[in-house]
């Protein structure tokens, strides 16, 4: 149970933290957006990670029954765009 509780505070911080990065780095547009980029590199790749890191937790939090549904909505994505 504490396993859980952790990876749910775990979330929370990423959450927070990447809304923090968002709004550093996706808006309103620099002037010089390839020093930007390079002057916050670092951010960057703090962002895509922990996107990546939230997205796993996400996953192992859910009830099966919601991981079930995650992954029906996410093959009848795959059915529409394959589609298109």
């Amino acid at each position: 149970m504490e396993d859980i509780k952790e990876k749910k505070q775990r979330l929370e911080y990423l959450l927070s933290r990447n809304e923090v990065l968002r709004e550093k780095l996706f808006f309103g547009v620099p002037k010089d957006l390839d020093k930007f980029k390079k002057d916050n590199e670092i951010e960057y790749k703090e962002y895509y990670s922990n996107t990546e890191e939230i997205r796993k937790l996400k996953l192992e939090l859910m009830t099966p029954e919601e991981k079930l549904e995650y992954y029906r909505q996410k093959e009848m994505a795959k059915e529409k765009y394959k589609d298109s």
